[in-house]
């Protein structure tokens, strides 16, 4: 029983979050430019992120290797710094409802 209502609230919450980040979006463009604003998300998820990384990797008694899949991970980081650039600079140049329903339709079609 609690399985599932746990599994439902966190859906909920995550779903409340998503959505909330076109609004909290919008109102931050007020206050900075789109590609600082994009470099500050990437930023706060790095200092989000880090801390975990390393908690885990000494968890698991591992040496991280930064070195391994060095191609993939530029690769991927120069994906997410692109995603994050032209969701904010869309988000800049039209209302949140309009860039909502834009990704869902683009998710959507994709999948």
């Amino acid at each position: 029983m609690n399985g599932p209502v746990i599994l439902y609230s966190l859906i909920s919450v995550m779903v409340l979050l998503w959505s909330a980040n076109f609004i909290i979006g919008k109102v931050a463009l007020r206050e900075f430019p789109p590609f600082l604003l994009s470099a500050l998300r990437i930023g706060l998820a790095g200092i989000f992120l880090a801390p975990v990384y390393w908690l885990r990797s000494r968890a698991a008694r591992v040496q991280p290797n930064l070195g391994a899949h060095l191609p993939l991970r530029l690769f991927l980081s120069a994906c997410c710094v692109g995603n994050q650039i032209i969701f904010v600079v869309g988000l800049s140049r039209t209302s949140v409802a309009h860039s909502a329903i834009i990704i869902e339709w683009v998710r959507f079609s994709c999948s």
